[in-house]
This record gives C-alpha cells, structure tokens and sequence, in this order.
C-alpha cells in the first residue's frame, strides 16, 4: 500500500500505530537519509506518553525508553558494518525482548529478522513538505488493515 503524508498526517500516524501496536512488535522504518523514519519514531515514543528529550540513536546505535507494561527500544543501524558487528555489541538481548517494541531503522545493516510492520518512508518528488509511504507487512493482519484504513480517511 502507497501513500502520500505531510508531516502531521505522519504525527497522526505514528499516534495511531502506537495506540494499535504491542508489544513484542518490531517495525522497520526503512528509506533514504532525512525521509523521515527518526520523525516518525520520535512521534510513536511521544503518543506512549514520553515526556523526555526524544534522542535520535544515531550515534548511540540504540535509546530505550521504559514504559509500566512495555518498553521501546529504537534501533538506528546505519553505522553498523555488518551483521557480526551488532551481535558483537550485545544488541541482541534488546531485539528479543519479549516486553518490548522494537522501532528499527536501517534493519538491512542488522542481523536477519521479520518485522511485524514495515513503513517505507521517501521523498515525495512532486511536494517537497511531504512523503511518501509504502507499508508492508510479514503476515496478513489486521493491524495492516486497520492502519491502511486509518491512512485512507486522513487524505
């Protein structure tokens, strides 16, 4: 499924997602540098009711933020040479965490996993203030269906 999203249509749906997904979750933010996968995390962390500075994991490869029930552990593996180097770094323990939702951005740096959810994030060519947004999904569920419904009633 294709979609065209300006900046707070992706707010919205990042507060959708994070109100219709739980944990153990893992979502694939994937696309170009600035496309928008950190955005839309930030805002996902911030609808679970995070009140903190909301870090981009650039640098730090992983930030985690605590939740009662759950945690979200936002991944951003662009820096990661290879798929060795992530299990050297004791990162693993992270992604299996059965209490958690795992936000992932660059997840084809990473070790072999299946996302629950992947959203695709580019550069709209034809609006530079928006984006475009292919979702994909492992299995057929209804979270897919929900979020593409909710996607068709914000255009």
């Amino acid at each position: 499924m294709h979609y065209c999203l300006t900046l707070p249509q992706v707010k919205s749906l990042a507060t959708f997602c994070a109100s219709h997904l739980h944990a153990p979750c893992c979502i694939f933010l994937q696309g170009p540098l600035g496309a928008g996968k950190t955005t839309f995390a930030q805002y996902f962390i911030e609808a679970h009711g995070f009140k903190g500075t909301i870090k981009s994991p650039s640098f730090s490869i992983v930030e985690s933020y605590n939740f009662e029930n759950f945690n979200v552990h936002h991944f951003d593996l662009y820096r990661i040479e290879d798929p060795e180097s992530f299990y050297m770094m004791g990162l693993e323990e992270l992604i299996q965490d059965p209490q958690a939702i795992t936000l992932l951005e660059w997840p084809q740096h990473g070790p072999d996993l299946q996302a629950d959810l992947e959203l695709h994030f580019d550069y709209n060519k034809e609006d530079i203030h928006s984006r475009t947004l292919e979702i994909k999904s492992a299995s057929n569920n209804l979270n897919l269906r929900k979020i593409g419904d909710f996607l068709a009633h914000l255009s």
